[in-house]
Formats: C-alpha cells, sequence, structure tokens
C-alpha cells in the first residue's frame, strides 16, 4: 500500500478558501454511512481538507438532464474517430519524456512528473471510496486510457483494484495491450465513450484529459453514458478558472483543438464536486458521486 505522502500544488480557484463563512452544503450520504462530503465545503482532494466554500444552492440539483438540439448535435462519428487516430498516428501529442523509454502517445498529461497529483489524489479517493462504500476493493474504469505511462505505475502499488482502460484508437490499443497486457487485475479494451454506453457499473470512473477535446454535446453525451451506467464516482478534468463554456466551432476538426470546459457551468451545470485538486498546467480534476446532478439554471 502507498505511504502516506502529501503532494501540494497551486490552486487558482475564484470560491472562497477555508476560514471564511460557510454555506449549508446537501449531501447524498445514507444513515451508516462515513460522510465524503464536509458540510458547506468543497475539500481538498488530498489532504481531505476544507479547500472552498461550496457555493449554496436555492434549489437541489436535479437529475441529469440536456437538450442535445440546443448544442447543435455531435461531431460525425467517423470524423472523431479519425480526429483521434491522426493524433496517434503522427505523434501530435508525443511528450518526449526522456526518463521514459517506454510507448509514448498521450502527451504531457500522461507523463509520470505531470501525474504526480491525480495519482496522489487517487491513493486518498480510493480510501475513502473503500470506506464510504463499505468495500475491501474497487473496479475502476479509466475512459480514454491513452499509453498508460502513469496508470502503469499507479497500478503496481495497489492490490485492491479491478481496473478497465479502454480508448477509441485500436492501434493505440494494440501498442497498450502488447506492453501492459501483463498487469494484474487489467483490462484494456476499445471503446467509444461518446457513442456506446457502458455495458457494466464501476465504483470510480476516471474521466482525465478527454472532455475538453470534444464538442459539447458529445462531452455530454460521454457524462450521461457515465452517468447512467450505475457507477458510484466520477473523477473528471475541469477548468474551473473557465468563466463561460463557448459554445465551439462545429467546424472545429483540428487535431489542435481544445475547449477548457468548466463542468459547474453551462451546459454542463453539475453540481459542487465533493473534492478538488490542482492537476497540471491549467486543468484540475474534480470528484462528483454518480448518478450526476445538475444545478438549475437562473
Amino acid at each position: 500500500m502507498p505511504r502516506n505522502i502529501q503532494f501540494f500544488f497551486p490552486e487558482s480557484d475564484s470560491r472562497k478558501t477555508a476560514g471564511s463563512k460557510q454555506h449549508k452544503a446537501g449531501s447524498r450520504g445514507s444513515p451508516g454511512r462515513p460522510e465524503l462530503r464536509k458540510d458547506g465545503w468543497i475539500v481538498d482532494c488530498v489532504t481531505w481538507n476544507p479547500k472552498w466554500e461550496s457555493p449554496p444552492l436555492d434549489a437541489d440539483p436535479h437529475d441529469f438532464l440536456w437538450d442535445e438540439s440546443t448544442l447543435n448535435g455531435g461531431e460525425p462519428l467517423q470524423q472523431r474517430q479519425k480526429i483521434f487516430d491522426e493524433i496517434y498516428r503522427k505523434r501530435h501529442w508525443d511528450s518526449k519524456d526522456p526518463f521514459y523509454h517506454g510507448f509514448q502517445a498521450s502527451g504531457p498529461g500522461a507523463m509520470l512528473k505531470n501525474a504526480q497529483s491525480v495519482i496522489a489524489s487517487l491513493h486518498v479517493i480510493i480510501a475513502k471510496a473503500k470506506a464510504y462504500l463499505g468495500k475491501s476493493s474497487l473496479t475502476i474504469l479509466d475512459v480514454a486510457c491513452g499509453d498508460l505511462q502513469w496508470m502503469s505505475k499507479f497500478l503496481i502499488t495497489r492490490d485492491d483494484i479491478e481496473y478497465v482502460g479502454v480508448d477509441i484508437v485500436p492501434d493505440l490499443m494494440r501498442n497498450v495491450k502488447e506492453q501492459f497486457g501483463s498487469l494484474p487485475k487489467a483490462k484494456l479494451a476499445i471503446h467509444d465513450i461518446v457513442a456506446t454506453p457502458l455495458n457494466q457499473s464501476y465504483d470510480l470512473v476516471i474521466c482525465r484529459d478527454l472532455l475538453q477535446f470534444l464538442w459539447q454535446a458529445d462531452a455530454m453525451r460521454a457524462l450521461n453514458h457515465i452517468s447512467s451506467s450505475g457507477s458510484k464516482f466520477l473523477l473528471a478534468t475541469t477548468f474551473p478558472d473557465t468563466t463561460q463554456n463557448e459554445a465551439q466551432n462545429e467546424k472545429d476538426f483540428s487535431v489542435d483543438r481544445k475547449f477548457p470546459y468548466n463542468l459547474e457551468l453551462p451546459p454542463f451545470l453539475l453540481e459542487p464536486p465533493i473534492c478538488t485538486n490542482y492537476d497540471y498546467n491549467v486543468e484540475h480534476l474534480g470528484l462528483w458521486e454518480l448518478p450526476i446532478k445538475q444545478k438549475y439554471e437562473y
């Protein structure tokens, strides 16, 4: 099991920090279960100490709803697959880590040095989720798992995880299977989370470095498939410094596209996360309980 090491990273979220006046926040916990939410606060995913004041809600969050017609549809399936195939074939996201001698194809976020925060967060989140769910081991789905640079290092430190990694690019997954197919309690498969619902549930779904590369309608579809899968928790990339999720150019088929979605703003409107932590660059991670609950838009 991992040693109790804490990592500290800068935060730039505009919410009020611990020490300011609290507002009461709701919780979906049930009697007999340890509470994950601290009343009125979003906590740090590593220390689990109060960090940001949870914004007060005038009404209880509702089930995840979305109107596809308002988002002008999604990217054509074959076009989306072509984009990610090209990114892989031409190594547009090549990380070039001189200290890693394995397969590299998934960009700077996959590099071990840029994954220290998510690794630290996962160790704590797994412990909290096991206690909350009353389980000795967890099932984890890693959506858009990429080249497994950092995840392969993380998995060998745990004996309490059954891991499933999926990605949309067939050639990428063939290489990943060749290199990491012998990882214990790990399965690897081709899956398009936008086009295909999940056929089983997981204790934790990781959606890191994915949604920001999708059109809004497709990001919503992916979240809907995760939310409706019966899974328990979602750990996803979010951009809290984004003040408005701009409607992207629906003809943007560029391999360099990136949309810094704040998952708490329209059209996503996710309720405040249980915990957050800085990830790398300008990206953050948020943990939400599933199924997704949305705030009312005013």
